[in-house]
């Protein structure tokens, strides 16, 4: 169900074409606001490109954050991070994958020759045996953006 918050953000994207900066920042006050009020910290990180990428603090129980956190996010970050996410990192819609080369590529992380095959091949590790630092600054504005995890680098 759409809350009355979502349904003013999409109005306005509608009206203006995107999610704005301001929109997308609100929904994340949100989120975190109902994650603290479930007793959970979250550091929001803003990466160089806008998006927030989550880093919890003390999870004793992985099952009951998971249930948490979608909870909160569910009238606040679910939707709207989901497309101002696309409109940012995304734009042309391509596969996460191929969008995370290019992006790599773009930045010089990765040479040309680097594929989105050798993409995914290093994704099944958690990027451990990357030819790159995934967890370096950049790499992991690609990656988080795109919805990637690190696990190794």
């Amino acid at each position: 169900m759409t809350t009355d918050f979502e349904r003013d953000v999409l109005d306005r994207a509608i009206a203006s074409g995107s999610i704005s900066d301001a929109d997308y920042a609100e929904a994340v006050a949100r989120y975190l606001d109902c994650t603290s009020r479930k007793g959970y910290t979250i550091d929001a990180v803003k990466l160089s490109n806008g998006i927030y990428r989550w880093q919890p603090q003390n999870v004793t129980n992985d099952q009951a954050y998971l249930n948490d956190t979608y909870v909160c996010a569910q009238g606040t970050v679910m939707v709207i991070e989901s497309l101002y996410r696309m409109q940012v990192v995304n734009p042309d819609g391509l596969d996460p994958a191929h969008a995370a080369v290019r992006c790599l590529t773009k930045y010089d992380i990765v040479d040309d020759t680097y594929t989105v095959d050798d993409f995914n091949h290093d994704a099944d590790d958690g990027f451990a045996h990357a030819p790159f630092d995934a967890t370096g600054d950049m790499a992991a504005m690609c990656l988080t953006s795109l919805g990637f995890e690190i696990t190794g680098g």
